[in-house]
């Protein structure tokens, strides 16, 4: 169509390149529409399926393991303490009295030796002699010292139980203990044993009874 005075030459130009701009501008849809078919085709292709699958079921077994690793290794943390608690509870009970018997037999005669005016005297208990009771002294005194201190034992028990009650308890048997070793009359060591045989059996009771509830 021509335009009044327009020239024919220059329309015809700027015709042509309208309708190559259009054509490029339909090229380059076309290959955008293509390549997204592409795409979608290589997408939904079932070699594209199945490693996608692959990878979220890699992705899914390393989590699993992940989780699994880590209960596993806790369960195995809680058995550790559970056996470290039970050592100490076990140590405690076994050591406990027998530490108690020597501290009491060591004293009760370190005090009657000291109240003695001579080397005459029979120790009434068991009738042994003066030098007789001596020795016997000495022999649990050194029995008493061989053995593990009744701090560490204890302290043992606070570090693996960690709560209030043990804590306090222990703490008990140590101060019970002391006082029995530090007593100087007869009287002070019968109430200082009978205060850390009555500790004994309560802290084992505590023991033995949180113990049970871990299993």
């Amino acid at each position: 169509m021509k335009t009044p005075g327009g020239d024919p030459t220059t329309e015809a130009a700027s015709r042509s390149e309208l309708v190559a701009r259009i054509n490029k501008l339909l090229d380059i849809l076309s290959k955008q529409d293509t390549e997204k078919s592409r795409l979608s085709e290589v997408a939904n292709s079932p070699f594209m399926v199945t490693f996608l699958g692959g990878v979220i079921v890699a992705a899914l077994t390393l989590l699993i393991q992940s989780k699994t690793a880590e209960h596993d290794k806790a369960v195995v943390f809680q058995k550790q303490k559970y056996e470290r608690k039970e050592k100490a509870a076990y140590g405690f009970a076994d050591e406990m009295p027998l530490k108690l018997n020597l501290a009491l037999r060591f004293k009760t005669r370190e005090v009657w030796l000291k109240e003695q005016p001579g080397s005459n005297a029979v120790f009434a208990s068991d009738g042994r002699s003066f030098t007789q009771t001596r020795d016997y002294y000495e022999s649990c005194l050194d029995r008493y010292l061989a053995q593990r201190p009744v701090g560490s034992i204890c302290s043992e028990l606070i570090a693996d139980f960690q709560s209030s009650p043990v804590r306090e308890l222990a703490a008990a048997a140590i101060s019970n203990v002391n006082k029995l070793v530090l007593a100087t009359n007869a009287t002070d060591v019968r109430q200082a044993f009978r205060d850390g045989n009555q500790n004994y059996q309560d802290l084992t009771k505590v023991l033995f009874k949180e113990l049970s509830a871990q299993k």
